[in-house]
C-alpha cells in the first residue's frame, strides 16, 4: 500500500514477539518537565528478523495500539500508579507479547511499526530506574 507520506503494510493473524516493553516518562522542551508517558514494545534480535519489514528498514521498536492494557498485563497495579504520578521514571518489563492488527511502513526514509497486543507474558522481576533510556529517534 502506499500513501502520500510513504508506504505501509497491514498484516492479519497474530504472532509471539519476544522483547522489552519500556514505559518513560519523556522530557518535554524545556527541559524541566517530564511532559509524555512513552510507552513502546522493544523487539529482541530474533524477533526482529521474524517481523515482515521493508527492505533495508527492520523494526526496532512497535509503537502499541493499547499502551495502557499492555502497561496492565506487565505490571502490578502498585508500580502502574507509581509510574503515572512519576514516582517513578522508567518500567522496563521483559517477556513475550502476542501482537495483532500489525502494520509496518516507512515514512520519509524512516521504518516504523504498530501492533495490538493481545497476551502478555512476563516471567522476569520488573526493571524500574530513575532515568529514562534513549527510545526511539
Amino acid at each position: 500500500m502506499e500513501r502520500e507520506e510513504g508506504i505501509f503494510a497491514e498484516f492479519s493473524g497474530r504472532i509471539w514477539v519476544s522483547g522489552t516493553l519500556v514505559a518513560q516518562w519523556l522530557r518535554g522542551v524545556d527541559e524541566e518537565a517530564d511532559n509524555t508517558l512513552d510507552i513502546r514494545l522493544l523487539p529482541d534480535a530474533a524477533s526482529i528478523k521474524m517481523l515482515p519489514y521493508f527492505e533495508s528498514y527492520p523494526v526496532k521498536q512497535i509503537d502499541l495500539e493499547n499502551e495502557t492494557e499492555v502497561l496492565k498485563m506487565a505490571v502490578e497495579s502498585s508500580v502502574m500508579t507509581k509510574l503515572l504520578h512519576k514516582e517513578i521514571k522508567i518500567v522496563k518489563a521483559e517477556g513475550k507479547f502476542l501482537l495483532g492488527n500489525y502494520i509496518v511502513g516507512v515514512d520519509c526514509n524512516a521504518p516504523w511499526a504498530r501492533a495490538r497486543v493481545v497476551k502478555a507474558k512476563i516471567p522476569k522481576p520488573l526493571n524500574l530506574t530513575g532515568t529514562p533510556d534513549q527510545v526511539g529517534c
